[in-house]
């Protein structure tokens, strides 16, 4: 049997001496940014977004992509709305913002989705305008979003400041390729066009065998590229 009395009324206080391991980021995240500044340090919350980012990098080398993405969006947002007093801790706020969104882009061009990596990495080239890592991968998301020009643009800048970089060059060679096949295939188009036009009956089997036998192979050529350097794994990671 209790030995409080009925009736009584129970006053207790309770002191936060730490988070929990698993939830830190989500327990700063679920606060109003008003509040959580005034709770807690510049320091408090870098150290969170730094945690959040090792975590990251560590699922990525296990090949869980879309959990490393989640991880890095954590930190981010923290890092977005964290309350800047001084020049050094904007800086630092800025470089690791620099390998968040880079290690995002990654997990988002292994996920199969171009678009999330185009923001995010619209983001760093901003920030960042000498980055070549951001180019790079713009120029993969463009590839992939089949807007090969845009996607060449970006390889170009990319090696501008990375002249020797092998990967940025055999991209860049991939992209071209991919749109002479599509100039091949425009001017053989047009000629077909003018060809039916002057004289249809005399071109009308040959069109047949035009389409037979080389449209269906252009246009599988045109959507299957292997990416060879996707196993950039690690060494691609912030």
């Amino acid at each position: 049997y209790s030995s409080i009395p009925p009736k009584s009324e129970i006053r207790a206080r309770v002191e936060l001496l730490d988070f929990n391991e698993e939830g830190q980021a989500q327990a700063l995240l679920d606060m109003p940014p008003a509040e959580r500044s005034k709770k807690h340090t510049f320091s408090d919350v870098m150290k969170i977004a730094e945690k959040e980012h090792l975590e990251g990098n560590e699922y990525v080398n296990k090949g869980e992509y879309k959990l490393a993405a989640r991880r890095y969006v954590n930190a981010c947002k923290l890092l977005e709305e964290i309350d800047l007093k001084k020049d050094k801790e904007e800086e630092a706020q800025k470089q690791l913002l620099k390998k968040l969104w880079l290690n995002r882009s990654y997990c988002y061009l292994r996920i199969n989705h171009p678009k999330q990596a185009c923001l995010v990495l619209q983001q760093a080239i901003s920030e960042f305008p000498r980055e070549a890592k951001a180019f790079y991968r713009m120029g993969k998301a463009k590839k992939m979003l089949k807007n090969y020009d845009e996607s060449r643009n970006y390889f170009l800048k990319a090696l501008a400041l990375r002249p020797d970089d092998e990967d940025i060059g055999r991209e860049l060679a991939m992209v071209d390729r991919q749109l002479k096949m599509q100039q091949d295939n425009e001017k053989a188009l047009c000629k077909r066009m003018l060809d039916n036009t002057t004289n249809p009956m005399a071109n009308s089997k040959s069109d047949q065998s035009y389409n037979g036998g080389t449209s269906s192979t252009s246009k599988g050529r045109e959507i299957e590229i292997d990416d060879d350097d996707y196993d950039e794994m690690v060494e691609q990671l912030e």
